[in-house]
């Protein structure tokens, strides 16, 4: 049977928490919307990106990781290097803790760091494709 949007990202947000990624970040885990306005934790935002349906399913999934800037004391917000280097590195390790039971989970794209000006944030992302076989 195939599987909507809604269930596909709520099965990564499971499997997301079955990781060791929560003990790596001052935040939560949340789903796409569901990240409080304005939080300055880092934070895990689960998104479902695009999908094709069929007998395999396949598409591609995020997960982004907020880290709060820094202040260099003037007023002028900069990366937190040391923090987005190393959230980086917790969700290349993470990758190989998902359950491949009912996915095949494959990196999308190379794990980067981008620029979020308006929160005065930075944030990891993770892309991630997936395919799963329907029945």
């Amino acid at each position: 049977m195939e599987k909507t949007a809604g269930q596909i990202e709520g099965d990564l947000f499971k499997a997301i928490q079955a990781t060791d990624l929560q003990a790596g970040i001052n935040g939560k885990i949340y789903r796409k919307g569901l990240r409080p306005l304005n939080s300055q934790s880092e934070d895990a935002v689960i998104y479902f990106v695009d999908g094709l349906s069929g007998q395999k399913q396949k598409g591609n999934v995020e997960v982004n990781v907020f880290v709060p800037d820094k202040d260099n004391g003037t007023g002028v917000y900069t990366q937190n290097l040391s923090r987005t280097t190393a959230i980086e590195a917790a969700l290349a390790r993470i990758l190989s803790q998902l359950p491949t039971t009912e996915y095949d989970w494959k990196l999308g794209d190379t794990i980067r760091t981008y620029e979020d000006k308006d929160s005065h944030q930075h944030f990891v992302c993770l892309s991630l494709d997936y395919s799963r076989i329907t029945f």
